[in-house]
C-alpha cells in the first residue's frame, strides 16, 4: 500500500494510481511517498492502542450471560474510553 504525506498528514492513493490525472495532482502537493503495511502500528498507534484496550478490557475481561447484554456493552464502554480514561 501506498500512503503519501500531505500537509501532516496520510493519504491513501493506492485507489488513486487507477486515475491518469490523480498522481500528478497529488505529486504537486505531495512532500515524499512512503511505502507502509497495511497494519503498520508506527502510522496507525491510536487505532492499534483502541483495539488492544478494547480487547483486554471489553471483550476478554467480561462474562456475558446473554448475547443482548454482549450487544449492548460497547456504548458503555466507549464512551468510558472516550471521555473517563486516562491518557497513556
Amino acid at each position: 500500500m501506498v500512503r503519501a504525506v500531505v500537509g501532516g498528514g496520510l493519504t491513501k492513493t493506492q485507489a488513486a494510481r487507477r486515475f491518469s490525472t490523480i498522481p500528478k495532482t497529488v505529486a504537486k502537493c505531495v512532500t515524499r511517498f512512503r511505502e507502509l503495511g497495511t497494519d503498520c502500528p508506527a502510522t496507525n498507534g491510536k487505532a492499534e492502542r483502541f483495539i488492544q484496550s478494547s480487547l483486554r478490557e471489553w471483550a476478554y475481561a467480561s462474562a456475558f450471560e446473554t448475547s443482548d447484554q454482549r450487544r449492548d456493552e460497547p456504548p458503555r464502554r466507549l464512551h468510558h474510553y472516550n471521555w473517563h480514561r486516562p491518557p497513556c
